[in-house]
């Protein structure tokens, strides 16, 4: 997963935690989206012009994105650091292999709704 790619997602998923947070009067909706190998030019947003991305690009001008961020050279680590907040020598006991008292991101948001 590329960097820019990493960032966009932390970014919807922050923004996502805290309006979920802040707000006692409706429950809120959370999309999250993950995909792979999507470079620095697969979003406007990022200054890329290879892909019209309006709906992405909106969510982006609306909310909190970041600018720099790491991410793992391998797929399964930096989603189990998305899915659960934790750097990966915490959360996992041999690779790809989540522990299952680990809490999700999943678990959280399941006393929303």
């Amino acid at each position: 997963m590329h960097k820019p790619l990493f960032t966009f997602f932390s970014v919807v998923i922050c923004y996502l935690c805290f309006q979920v947070h802040g707000s006692e009067e409706r429950p809120r909706h959370i999309l999250l989206i993950m995909a792979d190998d999507i470079g620095i030019e697969g979003f406007g947003c990022y200054g890329g012009e290879d892909y019209n991305t309006p709906n992405i690009d909106q969510l982006a001008s609306t909310g909190l994105r970041f600018t720099h961020a790491y991410a793992q050279p391998l797929c399964t680590p930096t989603r189990l650091e998305i899915m659960t907040g934790r750097e990966n020598h915490r959360n996992w006991k041999y690779f790809g292999v989540l522990p299952p008292e680990e809490k999700t991101f999943g678990h959280m948001m399941q006393g929303f709704g």
